[in-house]
């Protein structure tokens, strides 16, 4: 649902190198964060080989900067990789980490970047934290109302962590984005099981 949304700045990069080389560095950057993302789930789970051998450097270090957040945060795991779906919304999505960080409930989003990104730069990752927070909610009952998303820079050694409390206007800004992704897909209904079976 997220993809769906206009994104300027991509489709002017895209543009600008032209389609093979954007799927080219598309490719190598969903490679890279998949490596991290797999290491980062082996080592909030306890499940990391202490053997493991990182031979691609920049994939080493940016696990450790990711580690070394982890380790300064990182309290309690409640899941890993957790699937969630939300009959209110009508959305389904694979959440990185439910835990205790500094103390609080929270939804952790990781994401990898070729470049440093400002709190400006990011308000769909916590729209996307907001949407695992509303789906654990309608699923649970209650929330992981406290919201990380931590950023591994390339060739960078520390991660950068930006932390909120949901808002209702995310929450609001949320529900607009779902509203539209299912009346222009889906004939504005959120019921999956309409949807396959044809009733809509």
């Amino acid at each position: 649902m997220l993809g769906s949304l206009p994104k300027p700045e991509l489709d002017a990069w895209r543009a600008a190198v032209g389609e093979d080389e954007a799927r080219r560095v598309s490719e190598r950057a969903t490679r890279f964060g998949t490596r991290v993302h797999s290491l980062a789930e082996h080592y909030v789970l306890g499940t990391l080989d202490p053997e493991t051998t990182v031979n691609d450097k920049r994939t080493y270090d940016a696990f450790s900067a990711l580690k070394n957040a982890l380790d300064s945060h990182l309290e309690l795991v409640v899941g890993s990789e957790v699937s969630l779906y939300s009959p209110k919304y009508g959305i389904a999505g694979t959440c990185d980490l439910l835990c205790v960080w500094d103390g609080e409930l929270a939804v952790v989003d990781f994401k990898t970047s070729s470049g440093v990104k400002h709190r400006s730069m990011i308000d769909g990752y916590f729209t996307q934290a907001t949407a695992y927070s509303e789906m654990v909610e309608d699923l649970k009952g209650f929330g992981f109302d406290r919201l990380a998303i931590v950023i591994i820079t390339l060739d960078d050694t520390e991660a950068t962590v930006f932390t909120e409390t949901k808002t209702v206007s995310a929450v609001n800004r949320l529900k607009e984005i779902t509203d539209a992704y299912h009346s222009a897909s889906n004939r504005g209904s959120r019921n999956y099981i309409d949807r396959v079976s044809g009733a809509v």
